[in-house]
């Protein structure tokens, strides 16, 4: 489904995000800097962006039984 794909991609996002703003964090010394430099410039466009990949995904055959 769409909505389990876009929230594939988001989940994704966030992971990616995650380490960025640890990152920052450490850097600037200051979580809130870190925030406001590492998500309020690319939110929005990876927002989007995770919206366009799930709307284009192709959804997985599931498959039942032995393969082979």
């Amino acid at each position: 489904k769409l909505a389990g794909r876009f929230a594939a991609a988001m989940l994704g996002m966030v992971v990616i995000f995650a380490g960025g703003i640890t990152h920052l964090a450490i850097l600037t010394g200051n979580l809130g800097q870190a925030l406001a430099l590492g998500i309020t410039p690319f939110a929005g466009f990876d927002i989007l962006k995770a919206l366009v990949a799930a709307l284009i995904a192709r959804p997985r055959m599931r498959t039942s039984g032995a393969q082979g």
